[in-house]
């Protein structure tokens, strides 16, 4: 398969409301939602680098680390 993997468990409702915002702006394919809640994520393209989601999240919340957990997998 193509791209990165990342997954992240919104922590409460605020997490939640901001991975919504996050799949509205980055170019990213949900994979897979798990019963914790843990949403799986491929990144679109295959040269892309999983660290640059961190400036999106940052944009939508500074924040957002309180909301988040964040579980990279390498390729």
């Amino acid at each position: 398969m193509e791209g990165a993997l990342i997954a992240f468990r919104p922590q409460d409702q605020r997490g939640s409301e901001i991975l919504d915002a996050l799949e509205d702006l980055a170019d990213i394919t949900l994979r897979l939602v798990h019963q914790d809640g843990t949403r799986r994520y491929r990144l679109i393209r295959r040269d892309a680098d999983i660290k640059i989601l961190d400036s999106e999240l940052d944009r939508i919340d500074p924040n957002w680390g309180s909301h988040i957990r964040v579980y990279r997998e390498p390729d």
